[in-house]
């Protein structure tokens, strides 16, 4: 099965852009439709302001499976900020997202590089592709000279937990969320780190 499988950071150049945005979607349905319901324009905004090439992308046989997002202090995975959301999705949706989604904000240290999204396509999924996407941001992180890698991961995703928990991830706090939550797909939020 190596041989199928290649991880690749983006470049800018990503050719199937669409692909990544369902596999995405497919992911993160929940959260993503607690604030946009209208699928054709959450895909529009994610094509506008997602970057993507601060992302892995993993291929199997030639297609995109897998894509993880990341952060730094000067570099973001996505282009969104309070005026963005503000012009994309007004002033009431804003409010609801930025109170959703405030838990999941952290200030990054330049030695410090942030997990924002690992997703992979759902027919493709007990193949590794999550631990080779996780393999290869390790050697980047340690080559852009990162000394530790954040995430947060939510209550309702135990999958998930368990293999952070298996790639040596430790919680380092728990934030019980309110009832406005529970419509995105979750109670609560880990916050877990590694040490490179």
């Amino acid at each position: 099965m190596e041989k199928k499988i290649k991880v690749v950071k983006g470049n800018g150049n990503l050719e199937n852009k669409e692909k990544v945005i369902e596999i995405l979607m497919t992911a993160f349905n929940k959260k993503f439709s607690s604030v946009i319901k209208n699928e054709e324009k959450l895909r529009k905004l994610m094509k506008k302001y997602i970057n993507f090439e601060n992302a892995f992308y993993c291929y199997y046989e030639g297609e995109i499976v897998g894509v993880l997002g990341f952060e730094s202090k000067n570099k973001k995975f996505d282009k969104i900020n309070f005026w963005t959301l503000l012009f994309e999705i007004g002033i009431i949706k804003m409010i609801k997202t930025i109170l959703l989604y405030a838990p999941f904000s952290r200030k990054l240290k330049e030695n410090e590089i942030r997990i924002i999204a690992i997703a992979v396509d759902e027919n493709k999924r007990g193949l590794g592709i999550g631990t080779h996407l996780l393999q290869k941001f390790y050697n980047y992180s340690r080559e852009e000279k990162f000394q530790k890698i954040l995430l947060e991961v939510v209550d309702t995703n135990p999958k998930a937990k368990k293999l952070y928990k298996e790639h040596n991830f430790k919680d380092s706090n728990y934030i019980k969320l309110d009832s406005r939550h529970k419509a995105a797909g979750f109670n609560g939020v880990y916050f877990m780190e590694k040490n490179l």
